[in-house]
């Protein structure tokens, strides 16, 4: 049966064309990619390294099917309107379908190490312009940057913003703070330094994504925009 099923996906896939991610203009680690109709989407990560999709705003995941799930293990964020991809060995055009609420896609994961793999590919839609991406309530816009959350909504900080050269987070005075770590391109974490001055969590260097975890639970923030500088 699987076999099979991957006959049918190499077979649909010669018939149509195929896109790839484009780098975002704000980080090189971040792919963009624009889909109008049902092309395969090409994409890669490395052997250990996990890779998240954004979708468009206002849809939500409903549906994943894994040609492989020996080689890729996808997890669906609570929200529905990402996901998680953890190559588990390297290997070539795993056929992956999504179904969302309001279309479908096909993608086509390679799972290795060769060349610059992105961290996070944001979905946009060229054929709806209301389902361009545009930030999230809970996706708090600041002078520096954009970021987006997800996760447990119980860990997300009131306010994420930046200078261009400082991060600032606040949390409500009922909420205990997490442990914050940043994440590298190759899904590397790292325990942030920070300090607390009047009441504002203060970074010295800007990241872009935070993981805040207490105990099993944790959130994210992804920075999704980074304004050009004047």
């Amino acid at each position: 049966m699987k076999r099979y099923a991957v006959i049918l996906f190499v077979l649909a896939a010669a018939a149509r064309a195929d896109v790839m991610p484009t780098s975002s203009n704000e980080d090189s680690r971040i792919g963009i990619v624009r889909v109008s109709r049902q092309e395969i989407i090409r994409l890669q990560s490395a052997p250990g390294t996990d890779l998240t999709l954004l979708f468009p705003r206002g849809e939500h995941i409903q549906q994943v099917t894994l040609a492989d799930p020996n080689v890729w293990h996808a997890s669906v964020t609570g929200e529905q309107d990402a996901m998680v991809l953890s190559p588990l060995r390297s290997a070539d055009a795993v056929a992956m379908t999504v179904r969302t609420d309001r279309r479908g896609y096909e993608f086509a994961l390679t799972a290795s190490a060769r060349g610059i793999n992105p961290y996070l590919i944001r979905m946009e839609s060229q054929d709806v312009a209301s389902n361009a991406f545009k930030p999230k309530p809970g996706s708090i816009p600041g002078v520096g940057g954009t970021y987006k959350l997800f996760g447990r909504r119980e860990l997300y900080p009131s306010s994420v913003h930046d200078d261009g050269h400082k991060m600032y987070l606040e949390w409500d005075a009922s909420q205990p703070i997490p442990a914050i770590f940043s994440r590298d391109a190759l899904g590397r974490e790292q325990m942030v330094d920070g300090y607390m001055r009047d009441g504002i969590f203060t970074l010295d260097r800007l990241y872009s994504e935070l993981v805040f975890r207490i105990d099993k639970a944790e959130a994210h923030a992804l920075l999704v925009t980074r304004k050009a500088k004047s």
